[in-house]
């Protein structure tokens, strides 16, 4: 995937989409957002790079990293849900993280990344039903929104450290995932 395609489809702001060129590869464009400080738009982008799994391992790892030091936080539940799913990918344990999300009424960044985990599977229709596939790079959409709503959510003077701080992390896991790479 071009990265023009790839920027399009993370739906990227004005600016972001501004500075694309035939030129660029996606690192080096996701390179040229960070140094316009850029950071939700790289964000968004690298998220749309990555297969469905490592996005949601990265959102999880974020969330992890900065939330506030309660014990009470919001999205226990649904972050438990997600990392459960990430060890053990199946539609049980999906279905489980949409309800963990939905009980929570989509109340936190850990909530987004439940259901980025139920939006990452073939058909969000019961077994039961005829198949009808999520719409697609919902689980990237979802799981980028996770890392920006944590970043912002405790500390948000710190902002901007943290998003810096999640484009290392999502650059590690790409590099580290084994998963053909966009990014």
């Amino acid at each position: 995937m071009t990265t023009a395609e790839l920027a399009k489809i993370a739906n990227l702001t004005d600016e972001a989409q501004a500075l694309v060129r035939d030129d660029l590869s996606p690192s080096k464009y996701l390179a040229a957002l960070s140094e316009k400080s850029l950071f939700k738009d790289a964000i968004q982008f690298l998220a749309h790079g990555m297969q469905v799994p490592t996005a949601i391992r990265w959102a999880s790892a974020c969330i992890k990293e900065f939330q506030a030091p309660d014990p009470k936080a919001k999205g226990k539940e649904s972050l438990a849900a997600a990392d459960k799913w990430l060890e053990s990918p199946d539609e049980k344990i999906r279905w489980e993280a949409k309800k963990a999300a939905e009980d929570a009424e989509m109340s936190s960044a850990s909530d987004c990344v439940a259901m980025a985990v139920f939006l990452g599977g073939k058909s969000i229709a019961p077994a039961d039903a005829p198949e009808i596939p999520p719409p697609p790079y919902s689980s990237q959409k979802l799981a980028a929104g996770g890392i920006l709503i944590a970043a912002v959510a405790h500390a948000p003077d710190k902002a901007t450290d943290k998003y810096r701080r999640a484009l290392e992390m999502g650059k590690d896991m790409v590099k580290s995932s084994g998963a053909p790479k966009q990014i």
